[in-house]
């Protein structure tokens, strides 16, 4: 869950490792609704053998926002929630 102010923008982190063999390419969907209020880095990319990657998700909108992330291969969903602070 991330939160902040109204406009401001929100950080966290998602880790994906592999166990054993590598992922020679990962893709990291936002959905098109979500545009401009989501932003994933890395969006794409590759991990070695037993090895992780760190992916920081932001968030910056005026309102709460409830999607969900999709990372292939695997069709691994990452839900992501952000909220206003009062």
């Amino acid at each position: 869950m991330l939160k902040s102010a109204s406009g401001k923008a929100a950080r966290g982190q998602v880790i994906l490792f592999t166990e054993g063999g590598p992922v020679s390419a990962f893709t990291i969907k936002v959905p098109a609704a979500m545009a401009g209020k989501v932003e994933v880095s890395p969006v794409k990319g590759a991990i070695a053998a037993n090895g992780f990657v760190t992916v920081t998700v932001t968030v910056t909108s005026a309102v709460a926002v409830s999607t969900h992330l999709t990372v292939e291969p695997g069709n691994i969903i990452v839900t992501v929630r952000y909220t206003i602070k009062a």
